[in-house]
């Protein structure tokens, strides 16, 4: 299934979190003790927002959030992303799958200054994904950015300090590996950390067999 997305930027064009469309932000204004606003987001084009009920070039309302001094993100967001370290009996969890219960995988890196964090989705499931698995998948990419996948010198301290984590050693590179549980859907997390262009994945796992998926939608 193809769910559109909105990629928020900063006004260096730097990826801050993805959001689908139709989906909330919230607003708040620097030294304003009110609640944040709420705000439903619409997707555009891949660089225009519909952010309430103005159009945005993604960048232009980056740049305006700036100067008014407010900050936003998504209002769907997880309470809780410990991240548990990697463990040898699932270590084939951590690279692709075509396995029954391995929903796809998202793949992304830093760019060439470190700092440029993207990433790409590839549905394994058929179009068997929802709307809530997606919202979760964002959710945990907007939660690592806060510091695993803040950018690529912050993903590199964060897997050396937890060297229980590591499960591969060459010259060329370090990978580590970590776990996420969500009620439905376990998340494999693999850092490969290499002198230049290091990068990351994602793996979700549904705790359901894909027979009972498919019941379960019928």
């Amino acid at each position: 299934m193809d769910y559109k997305t909105i990629r928020f930027i900063d006004s260096d064009y730097k990826n801050l979190f993805p959001l689908l469309d139709g989906d909330n932000i919230w607003i708040k204004y620097r030294g304003f003790s009110q609640p944040p606003v709420i705000r439903e987001c619409g997707f555009i084009d891949e660089m225009h927002v519909r952010v309430g009920n103005s159009v945005y070039h993604t960048c232009e309302f980056a740049s305006n959030m700036e100067r008014a001094g407010a900050w936003f993100e998504p209002s769907f967001q997880l309470q809780d992303t410990a991240l548990a370290p990697y463990t040898v009996k699932e270590a084939k969890r951590y690279t692709c799958s075509k396995s029954d219960s391995c929903i796809g995988h998202a793949v992304g890196e830093f760019g060439r200054d470190g700092e440029r964090f993207w990433y790409e989705w590839e549905d394994h499931a058929n179009g068997m994904d929802s709307l809530q698995f997606r919202r979760e998948l964002y959710a945990l990419i907007f939660a690592l950015r806060k510091d695993l996948l803040k950018d690529e010198q912050s993903m590199a301290a964060y897997c050396r300090s937890r060297p229980e984590s590591k499960f591969v050693e060459t010259e060329e590179c370090e990978r580590y590996g970590f776990k996420f549980k969500t009620k439905d859907r376990i998340y494999y997390i693999a850092c490969t950390v290499m002198p230049r262009h290091s990068r990351y994945a994602i793996y979700p796992y549904a705790k359901r067999p894909a027979a009972e998926r498919i019941k379960a939608l019928n």
